[in-house]
């Protein structure tokens, strides 16, 4: 069942993984599937047992260099991992940070633009970012930027204004990355298919999607 929802994915970014026999099983399924796939993956770092990684299609995805761990902020839970990519003439840096079950999630904006910032600067020719994560915010308290997005947050704000948000989300700067297409969700797993003693998964461990135009580099 998640190889079906991973065929249908250029790139994704996965979090909180206990080893890599997951992504080796995973990438033989694609394969039978007539995805023909590679992966990055960070290593496990301090009290952090789990591991963050990059799944991409090779016939779509170049991969630009190693995936790096940002250890400069101590508000995420982990270190957060980045790597950057191509497709066509669209280049891009993605990052992802684990939110450990037992840890708060990040519930504030600071880090985030420290640690986009930090990345900018590192990576002069590729300005088209995106960070992704678990946040808690309150849609009335969140300062929202006009040159800022939280795609996936923005759609489930709109169901419930009042209570903290906790799922997973992209951020990045609109006005840097003009190729997002203004698409974005979550996926619902059906929890049949994956059957468990514990609890429903909350919004934070569902897939989110967001799409993106391949267009000339702006950068």
């Amino acid at each position: 069942h998640l190889a079906n929802i991973f065929r249908f994915c250029d790139l994704s970014s996965i979090a909180d993984l206990q080893n890599q026999q997951f992504l080796t099983k995973i990438t033989a399924l694609l394969k039978i599937l007539r995805y023909d796939a590679s992966y990055e993956t960070s290593s496990s770092t301090g009290n952090s047992k789990t591991i963050s990684a990059y799944l991409y299609r090779n016939d779509r995805i170049q991969a630009l260099k190693p995936g790096k761990i940002y250890s400069q902020e101590n508000s995420f839970s982990t270190p957060p991992y980045y790597g950057s990519f191509k497709v066509g003439d669209f280049d891009f840096i993605i990052a992802t940070f684990n939110t450990p079950k037992l840890k708060p999630p990040l519930n504030s904006m600071e880090p985030l633009e420290n640690f986009y910032e930090s990345i900018r600067n590192e990576n002069q020719n590729i300005q088209d970012i995106m960070i992704f994560g678990v946040f808690m915010f309150r849609s009335e308290d969140l300062s929202w930027d006009s040159a800022s997005l939280l795609p996936t947050f923005a759609h489930a704000a709109t169901t419930d204004k009042t209570q903290p948000d906790l799922l997973g989300n992209f951020w990045f700067k609109k006005n840097d990355l003009v190729e997002f297409n203004g698409k974005s969700g979550i996926i619902n797993i059906p929890e049949e298919k994956f059957p468990s003693k514990r609890k429903p998964p909350v919004a934070a461990d569902k897939p989110i999607w967001t799409q993106f135009k391949i267009m000339t580099d702006d950068d």
